[in-house]
């Protein structure tokens, strides 16, 4: 997202605001009382602005709301909502992308907190063809949007904490999946065993959204050397979105959730 228009940035922003929306608010009434009125320029009616404001505020907060003058904490919440704007652009990518040499079966939904423990991302593909076993990258995201270090660096964090906890987060999708039944289900009872073994069937990643117009061409190095035990070609991913003053566009999306209100 470089160079784009200002209508075209808001386009994108309002597809994010109302993905997030409609998975925020599952079979609610929520969504179309939000909906319309994002869409109107109106405030939803006052008997609906309760019920609306429940799915918005655990992560965007209230537009009214007093603003502390700290500005350490004000600084920690604009970096939850990036990190969050970031998980949804890589889920919405992931979506969207087609490969001949594999198809998506699964796909996680994003985190319905900002600060919810657990893997970032985590996507699910079978090879072409049949009686073939399915394959699985757990990814993790980060925001990178300081003038004060390299994208390199984030890789590096986010590749750390792959190698540290990514055990723990298979651990916790076992857990969670235990009445998948299927190729799928067997596939979530063998995640730990897949990962230890660095077997051809596991894989990381590591999406990075950043508004360094210019990255290194080499910014994911570190995700080679920190998981090197992955080995075979295509076991490491990297996602690298780019996006102009990411800080403005996060806020923008954020404008366009509490547009309704």
């Amino acid at each position: 997202m470089v160079g784009l228009s200002a209508d075209r940035r808001s386009a994108v922003a309002w597809i994010l605001a109302e993905a997030i929306m409609r998975f925020r608010c599952g079979k609610s009434r929520a969504f179309p009382c939000w909906q319309a009125a994002a869409l109107s320029g109106n405030a939803v009616a006052d008997d609906d602005l309760e019920l609306v404001s429940s799915f918005i505020i655990s992560v965007f907060g209230r537009p009214n709301a007093v603003q502390s003058g700290d500005t350490k904490e004000k600084k920690g919440k604009s970096n939850h909502l990036e990190g969050f704007v970031a998980e949804w652009l890589w889920h919405l990518i992931m979506k969207e992308q087609q490969a001949s040499h594999r198809v998506r079966q699964y796909l996680s939904e994003p985190s319905y907190s900002v600060t919810e423990q657990g893997e970032d991302g985590f996507v699910v593909y079978a090879p072409p063809g049949a009686n073939t076993s399915l394959f699985f990258r757990l990814w993790e995201i980060k925001k990178h949007n300081t003038e004060n270090s390299v994208v390199t660096a984030t890789v590096q964090r986010a590749s750390d904490q792959l190698n540290i906890r990514g055990l723990q987060y298979l651990a916790k999708l076992t857990s969670a999946h235990r009445q998948t039944d299927g190729d799928l289900g067997s596939l979530f009872a063998e995640l730990g065993d897949l990962w230890i073994n660095a077997d051809p069937r596991a894989g990381a990643g590591v999406g990075v959204a950043t508004n360094t117009v210019t990255p290194p061409a080499t910014c994911f190095s570190p995700l080679e050397s920190t998981l090197d035990q992955f080995a075979d070609a295509g076991q490491l991913e990297g996602l690298l979105c780019v996006i102009e003053n990411f800080t403005e566009f996060a806020n923008e999306v954020r404008r366009m959730v509490w547009s309704a209100l």
